[in-house]
C-alpha cells in the first residue's frame, strides 16, 4: 500500500514542481517579484518532498533486499542443520545395538575323573544389532501361580555386534550372603511381570552415544524401547532407575 502511494505521489510532485517553476518564471516576466519568489519557494519545498520520497523508496528497496537475504540465509542454515541432524541419525543407526533374549542353553555336564559336573541351564542374550551394547544388565523373575517370586540379576561390560552372552541361570528368593541381591535390577521386569505367571526376562544397555535401551522378551518381540537423555531426569522411565 505504501509503495503504491509513493508511485502516485512522486510523479504528481514532479508535475507540481514543473508547474510552479513555469508560473514563477511567468510572474517574474510580468514584474511580480514577490509572487515569483513565493512560487520558487513552493517549488523548492516540493523538490525536497520529492527527494524525501525517492530516498524513502531507496531505503525500502534496501530493506526488502536485506529481508530477502536474511530469508535465504535462514533457509540455508535450516537445510544445513537438517543435513547435520540426518547425518547424526544415520551414524547412530549404523552403530545401534539390539539385544534379544534367545532363551536357554543346557550345559550337559559330565565327569572328569572324580569330578562330576551337573547339567546347568544358561540364559542366552544375543546382539543382533549393528553396534556394541555397553553396560549390559539382565534381570529375570519367575512367578508361581500362588504369587511367589524369585529373581536373578547379571551384568557385563559389553557385547559386540553379532556376539552373544550366556550366564548361569539361578533363581533366588532372597539375597545370597556372599553375592549381589538377586532382585537388584527388578525395575527392568516389574512392569512386565505384573500379571504374568512363569519367567519374564529383560535386558538394559547403552550405545556409544549414551542412549539407553530395554529389550524385553524374545527375538520375535517388538524392538527395544529407547530413552535418549540422562537417567537422572525426573521423566526418565522406571526401568532406568535401579542400579
Amino acid at each position: 500500500m505504501e509503495r503504491r502511494l509513493n508511485n502516485i505521489v512522486a510523479p504528481a510532485l514532479v508535475v507540481a514542481i514543473f508547474i510552479a517553476g513555469v508560473l514563477a518564471i511567468r510572474q517574474w516576466t510580468l514584474g511580480d517579484e514577490a509572487g515569483s519568489l513565493a512560487l520558487v519557494t513552493i517549488a523548492a519545498t516540493l523538490t525536497l518532498a520529492l527527494a524525501a520520497i525517492l530516498a524513502l523508496r531507496q531505503n525500502v528497496t534496501l530493506i526488502d533486499a536485506a529481508i530477502e537475504e536474511a530469508k535465504a540465509a535462514t533457509q540455508q542454515a535450516k537445510a544445513s542443520n537438517e543435513t547435520v541432524m540426518e547425518m547424526e541419525r544415520q551414524r547412530e543407526l549404523a552403530y545401534r545395538p539390539w539385544l534379544v533374549y534367545a532363551g536357554r542353553r543346557v550345559d550337559p555336564g559330565g565327569s572328569t575323573g572324580s569330578i562330576t559336573v551337573m547339567p546347568t541351564e544358561r540364559l542366552v542374550v544375543k546382539n543382533i544389532g549393528t553396534g556394541p551394547a555397553l553396560d549390559v544388565c539382565l534381570a529375570a523373575v519367575r512367578t508361581t501361580r500362588e504369587g511367589a517370586r524369585a529373581f536373578q540379576a547379571h551384568t557385563i561390560g559389553g557385547i559386540a555386534a553379532g556376539d552373544e552372552w550366556d550366564v548361569h541361570s539361578l533363581y533366588l528368593e532372597s539375597a545370597n550372603a556372599t553375592g549381589p541381591r538377586p532382585d537388584r535390577y527388578r525395575c527392568l521386569v516389574d512392569d512386565l511381570a505384573i500379571d504374568e505367571v512363569g519367567e519374564v526376562v529383560a535386558v538394559r544397555y547403552e550405545d556409544w552415544f549414551g542412549n539407553h535401551y530395554r529389550s524385553p522378551g524374545s527375538q520375535t518381540d517388538a524392538k527395544p524401547v529407547v530413552w535418549v537423555g540422562d537417567r537422572t531426569l525426573k521423566d526418565a522411565p522406571d526401568w532406568l532407575r535401579c542400579s
